[in-house]
């Protein structure tokens, strides 16, 4: 699917880092990628808790579909994908990080893309009490975006690889396991 038949709101887009990685610690590459930030994308939203769904988009075309509902905002949700290979992070953001290194390395252009959602006003009942809180989630976005791509495309996102049942590339699942193993040992 196309990110242009989308209401989704460009975010910025993914280049490396010119630093190159000095410290001792074991690390999976020699810099970072990184998000070159829209200038229209005011700043504070993006600081802002709130619900959102990201979208991974390579040369136009929707890779990926996540959500977030970060303490940081969509801020630290997308730094959380850039610094790993730096970090100790799961599979699942060590094979996305890698991924988009791959499809820059090929010249295509990566980006993001969002939606978000402003916090509801919701009672919310305990044991003996009800109170009313302002409640994050993402969640319900995200199903519905999910719902709307699998109407138009028939399958998931190439890089949806938990949601579609699907291991991640056999390559890439070493690679991690290695970088994890360099990571125990160093």
């Amino acid at each position: 699917m196309l990110v242009k038949d989308t209401n989704a709101i460009r975010l910025g887009r993914i280049d490396y880092n010119d630093k190159v990685y000095k410290g001792d610690k074991a690390v999976a590459y020699d810099r970072q990628v990184g998000v070159v930030w829209d200038d229209n994308l005011d700043a504070a939203i993006r600081k802002r808790y709130l619900g959102w769904v990201y979208l991974i988009v390579v040369n136009g075309v929707i890779y990926k579909i996540g959500q977030s509902s970060a303490k940081s905002g969509i801020n630290g949700t997308l730094s959380f994908y850039m610094s790993a290979g730096f970090d100790d992070p799961g599979q699942n953001r060590f094979v996305i990080n890698a991924l988009i290194r791959r499809e820059l390395d090929k010249g295509h252009i990566v980006e993001f893309y969002g939606l978000y959602q402003e916090p509801v006003m919701v009672e919310v009942q305990g044991f003996f009490t009800t109170t009313h809180e302002e409640m994050i989630s993402a969640k319900g976005l995200e199903t519905a975006c999910v719902s709307d791509y699998l109407s138009v495309e028939g399958e998931y996102p190439v890089w949806n690889y938990q949601e579609a049942g699907i291991p991640v590339p056999n390559d890439l699942a070493l690679l991690f396991g290695e970088y994890k193993t360099k990571r125990a040992n160093a």
